[in-house]
């Protein structure tokens, strides 16, 4: 139970770490703002579909003990040519 707990968790910070890291900078400046609000107003065409593509699959964390804190980082980037949105993040 604790590892599956630790395990969501571990995926939850993932994701939210990835998804800070391509769009804090481009939120924060002037010209992101712009862009976003431009982004907004266009509906995608049809045709447009989101592709997901990851640096790597798998990550081995070797041995681990109970109550030790493990870390790494998917990254990931969006190569389809429409906004990818990730709505759900569960442990495997």
């Amino acid at each position: 139970m604790i590892r599956h707990f630790k395990r969501v968790c571990l995926i939850i910070t993932m994701a939210f770490a990835v998804v800070c890291y391509f769009n804090l900078p481009t939120a924060l400046s002037a010209q992101g703002r712009k862009e976003n609000a431009k982004s907004i107003r266009h509906a995608p065409k049809p045709n447009a579909v989101p592709r997901i593509q990851f640096e790597e699959l798998f990550y081995d964390f070797g041995k681990s003990f109970q109550h030790q804190t493990l870390e790494h980082i998917f990254l990931f980037r969006n190569t389809g040519n429409a906004n990818l949105h990730i709505i759900k993040v569960k442990a495997g």
